[in-house]
């Protein structure tokens, strides 16, 4: 049984209590987030402004009371209520998949942008909830759009995705790290695992505890293992003058670009993201 906590059922006095329950877990910006999608939720409001001295049902602050008990205990907001926001897209969302990034939205516009012929084939890999794949269609119509992943859970979820979304694509069961053979494509974007364990020390609590590990982490001995494979991969699946994309890990950014130019892709550049870390690489075959 939950604690009920909340000390009023005005709109005015739950936003304080969440920020003084939740600000040292989260941070006061975060915890704005959070109350701004409840209310929306809950509510149907998305200007709280407008109603800080109104009074709310007894029902409605009980299904809010449970909210905040369940963010206490880390579970993202996201997988609360089922759902993330991603390139202006509306995503269904489990502990099965990645909650999408801010940076991965960088990548799609990235490649957005980088694409000359509409009808071109894009291969994600590691597509989880098939955000990547889903933005990509959704701004590129002509194109054909293929996601694997090794997940059958998080192709349900990418499946799910692409038909409330209205976007056709093909996701397929795949392990890159297995001898598979890639089809002929013109684009390959992949966000692999580029976690190292040492790393998780860093990391909160609502990550670690509820996001997919498989989707997370690589071996402390290996960092680069599936920027390997899908390298390699992509030498002889990509058509000339085809592109290559990757969300990475900034701490081997460096590497990772070594490891894509000896291969022997052109062109081959680190992109740094919004807060100018080097997050993404594009390179041309």
């Amino acid at each position: 049984m939950y604690k009920m906590e909340l000390p009023s059922n005005r709109v005015k006095e739950i936003v304080t209590y969440f920020h003084a329950e939740l600000d040292k877990m989260y941070g006061k910006n975060e915890v704005k987030v959070f109350i701004s999608i409840i209310f929306e939720n809950v509510l149907n409001i998305n200007d709280l402004n407008l109603i800080y001295d109104v009074f709310i049902l007894e029902s409605e602050l009980d299904r809010i009371n449970k909210i905040l008990q369940r963010l206490k205990k880390n579970e993202p907001i996201q997988y609360i209520f089922g759902e993330a926001q991603f390139y202006g897209l509306k995503l269904k969302v489990n502990a099965n998949v990645l909650i999408p990034r801010p940076e991965t939205e960088e990548l799609v516009d990235i490649i957005i942008k980088s694409i000359q012929i509409p009808s071109c084939k894009i291969l994600d890999i590691g597509t989880g909830s098939g955000c990547i794949a889903i933005a990509l269609k959704k701004n590129i119509p002509a194109a054909i759009v293929t996601g694997v992943d090794v997940s059958k859970e998080a192709l349900s979820v990418a499946r799910d995705n692409a038909k409330q979304n209205n976007v056709q694509i093909d996701f397929k069961e795949l392990d890159i790290l297995s001898g598979v053979i890639l089809p002929p494509v013109d684009i390959i974007v992949s966000n692999p695992p580029y976690i190292t364990n040492t790393e998780k020390l860093n990391m909160h609590l609502n990550v670690l505890d509820n996001e997919p590990h498989l989707a997370l982490f690589v071996t402390n001995n290996d960092p680069l293992q599936f920027y390997k494979a899908i390298t390699g991969k992509a030498l002889k699946s990509l058509s000339k003058g085809g592109m290559l994309f990757y969300e990475l890990n900034e701490a081997y950014g460096n590497e990772v670009l070594s490891l894509v130019k000896e291969s022997g892709f052109t062109e081959a550049v680190l992109i740094k993201d919004m807060i100018g870390k080097n997050r993404i690489l594009k390179a041309v075959l």
